[in-house]
């Protein structure tokens, strides 16, 4: 019985352990993204996905955390993924994931304005206005490439709102507004921008963008597209060339490919409702493998391009299937142990009944009164004895009854050899039984 139960044990066991094993497997992938306390755009769109992922009940969830150094976090393993501008990802040894955005230097001058190249600028009295924690390094960057002295620059800090009043006043002639391209705020500061200038705006083109984001690490070469900002005409009526910085999210590339494919497939799924809830988030760009930029990519974006997304069973098929073996062969095992077991208690359930019967055979070979009283005291002892283990529980209902039936037959055919006066039985006495 012990036997029996400590087998059947184990087994609710292994099938409590598959069952565990198989609700952690199903558990969500929660990945921690350390995103910098000044920078509220990249907060923004990784709360909206954190919770969008929460209500869908996703396979992944997001963790956003603040953090003085993003890219240290993510050093140290305190994080699994990091926010960071270009020029920071440039100086360390974290991977591209995602583009979240490109923070680009618009340049608007007014359409009669003198000023119609690069170098010009150094005349001017520049409004500059920062929509994003972009610095003013890449303005200093290009007027070192022409040659000019970016001491030179007269600059004035401003807020969006400030510009009318500023060009009003003729305290500037020129704006440098630095953003967000996708971003509503930065569409609304060129609009008043172009509006606060008399007679339009026009956008100076950087051509040798190209060229100085190669020279320059600090900045990126980034196209305007014509018509991105809106209105009408559309601003700007031409595509433009500018220079600025792009806001990543990195990996170390110890981030196996499979948790960061699962991430980049997670991503892809909420983009459109992360669109519509956060503004800039249409620059939201997985990369592409191709891309011959300076910036190294996580291997994990390349194994999401070639669509090789493991599945959960694809991914845990070889576990699945020895374990699914061992369980088989276990249980198998067990099932046997079990039987064997469940055997031996059945034989020593129905010992008694078994002992009747041999004490049947001795009642009708008995010659003398003696012998009859010695078999009738053994019929009682085991009487008693089968009574104390139905009493503990240890004989089935069935053997009860059998034992039952056995032990009448026994009293009976001591009473019948008793009336016949200890002779053997002739065949009446047969037929009678």
């Amino acid at each position: 019985m012990r036997w029996g139960l400590a087998a059947f044990a184990l087994v609710l066991a292994l099938v409590a352990l598959a069952f565990g094993s198989a609700y952690y497997v199903s558990q969500p992938t929660t990945f921690r993204v350390a995103v910098s306390a000044s920078d509220s755009q990249s907060r923004a769109l990784f709360e909206a996905a954190a919770g969008i992922l929460d209500t869908t009940k996703a396979s992944v969830r997001l963790r956003v955390a603040a953090a003085d150094d993003p890219l240290a976090a993510l050093d140290k393993r305190a994080a699994d993924f990091a926010v960071a501008r270009s020029v920071d990802i440039m100086k360390a040894q974290a991977q591209t994931v995602l583009v979240l955005r490109q923070d680009a230097a618009v340049i608007m001058v007014p359409k009669p304005s003198k000023i119609n190249t690069l170098p010009d600028l150094v005349s001017a009295n520049i409004g500059v206005v920062r929509e994003s924690y972009m610095t003013g390094g890449g303005l200093v960057a290009v007027m070192s490439y022409y040659g000019m002295d970016p001491t030179k620059l007269k600059l004035t800090p401003l807020a969006a709102n400030e510009i009318a009043g500023a060009v009003r006043d003729k305290k500037i002639n020129a704006v440098v507004i630095a953003g967000n391209l996708r971003a509503k705020s930065l569409a609304e500061a060129v609009a008043d921008a172009a509006k606060s200038f008399k007679g339009g705006a026009r956008f100076l083109d950087i051509e040798a963008a190209d060229a100085i984001a190669k020279r320059v690490p600090d900045v990126e070469s980034i196209e305007i597209d014509k018509g991105l900002f809106g209105g009408y005409p559309p601003m700007p009526d031409d595509s433009v060339n500018t220079v600025g910085l792009s806001v990543r999210l990195v990996a170390d590339a110890r981030l196996s490919n499979d948790r960061v494919s699962d991430f980049l497939t997670a991503i892809a799924m909420v983009k459109q409702q992360l669109i519509a809830r956060v503004s800039g988030a249409g620059g939201l760009t997985i990369p592409d493998p191709d891309d011959e930029s300076a910036f190294v990519l996580h291997q994990g974006v390349r194994t999401y391009n070639k669509g090789e997304v493991v599945g959960l069973l694809d991914k845990y098929s070889d576990q699945i299937y020895v374990g699914g073996l061992l369980a088989s062969g276990i249980g198998s095992l067990f099932a046997g142990a079990f039987g064997m077991v469940e055997s031996r208690r059945r034989r020593k359930s129905i010992a008694e009944v078994m002992e009747i019967e041999r004490v049947l055979d001795e009642i009708d070979a008995a010659r003398s009164e003696a012998e009859l009283d010695a078999l009738e005291t053994r019929v009682n002892d085991v009487f008693r004895a089968t009574l104390r283990k139905a009493m503990d529980g240890k004989i089935e209902p069935a053997a009860v009854a059998a034992f039952e039936m056995a032990y009448r037959e026994a009293r009976e055919r001591t009473a019948m050899r008793r009336a016949a006066g200890m002779e053997r039985p002739g065949p009446a006495l047969v037929a009678a039984q």
